[in-house]
């Protein structure tokens, strides 16, 4: 009976294997029913592309990213989910550019060889109690400062020191 409305029915043939392979090299459609697109990682962190995340590419988007040592380190997040800089200097963790509600990630802040770096924080970032925590600063050292999307404009992180 198909009184309730139009029905499609689909033929699975077992023996055929349907791969990312023969996927990602097939013409798809976000429109056209029953066709996937596979995102790159790329496009994911940028919030890009309304398509599959394969879980190779969702671990490829979370692997950590480089960022530039500067005076005020540059955070676009749509470069990143976790990232790694070494302070070649006192320095500024910029205010994040292209967060997205939600977003969570680690950057990982590596002391150089002399150590004794400070960093201060952009307006965007904020902590518990309103205080912006201190790095370790013994050479080498390194500290993991996890991040919380609240709003644009608004990061909420904390800071674990000394992991290494």
């Amino acid at each position: 009976d198909d009184s309730a409305g139009a029905y499609a029915y689909l033929a699975v043939d077992a023996s055929l294997t349907i791969t990312t392979t023969t996927l990602s090299a097939t013409q798809a459609s976000l429109t056209q029913a029953g066709v996937s697109e596979w995102a790159t990682a790329a496009e994911w962190q940028a919030n890009t592309a309304s398509r599959v995340l394969e879980t190779a590419n969702l671990w490829s988007a979370a692997a950590e990213v480089t960022l530039t040592d500067a005076a005020t380190i540059t955070v676009d997040m749509n470069t990143f989910l976790n990232a790694v800089v070494t302070l070649g200097g006192n320095r500024t963790l910029g205010s994040p550019t292209n967060e997205k509600v939600g977003q969570t990630g680690v950057i990982r802040i590596v002391q150089d060889g002399t150590g004794t770096r400070t960093l201060a924080y952009g307006t965007d970032w904020e902590f518990a109690s309103g205080s912006a925590p201190v790095l370790s600063t013994t050479a080498a050292d390194q500290d993991l400062l996890f991040y919380y999307v609240i709003a644009s404009n608004r990061v909420f992180a904390t800071l674990i020191k000394d992991i290494s």
